[in-house]
């Protein structure tokens, strides 16, 4: 029993291991996403499916008799791009930290703006549960359609 115990203590502070190998780069710009190099733009791409609920870290075996790791590698994440020649790329990734992609919270909203994501999945992406929190999301769509139109503006004679 005490063996058990100490197997599942162990476990809480034990990272799963990799199955398999990380290769290439996740890259999200404002205009296109870049996969393995490869470039994907915004014209070409029909919607966008992220799920990124997954983090180094995470605690996920918490049941009873799991004496493995209770920690996530972070790869329990996709991609999904569905093109506009019927074509769809799915890929898988690693998250480090629960909040990166607030770090990239002005390009998911252009994304937004040009109709790729859903204003709910957008929510979903950038973990936005408070009201508050989804107010002050609202307000930053705003400011940035604001100063998009206000570019176009500048540019048209």
């Amino acid at each position: 029993m005490i063996a058990g115990i100490f197997l599942k203590l162990k476990g809480l502070i034990e990272i799963e291991p990799l199955r398999s190998t990380l290769e290439g780069d996740l890259i999200f710009e404002k205009e296109s996403i870049v996969i393995n190099n490869k470039p994907y733009s915004l014209d070409e791409i029909n919607k966008i499916k992220i799920s990124n609920d997954d983090y180094i870290g995470k605690l996920i075996h918490t049941s009873k008799g799991q004496i493995g790791p209770a920690l996530s590698n972070g790869t329990n994440n996709s991609l999904i791009l569905f093109l506009k020649s019927k074509e769809t790329v799915k890929i898988s990734f690693e998250l480090i930290n629960s909040n990166d992609f607030q770090k990239i919270k002005k390009t998911l909203i252009e994304y937004y703006l040009r109709e790729k994501i859903d204003f709910e999945e957008l929510k979903y992406i950038l973990g936005e549960k408070s009201r508050s929190d989804i107010q002050e999301l609202h307000e930053e769509i705003s400011k940035i359609r604001d100063h998009n139109k206000s570019l176009i503006n500048n540019l048209t004679p």
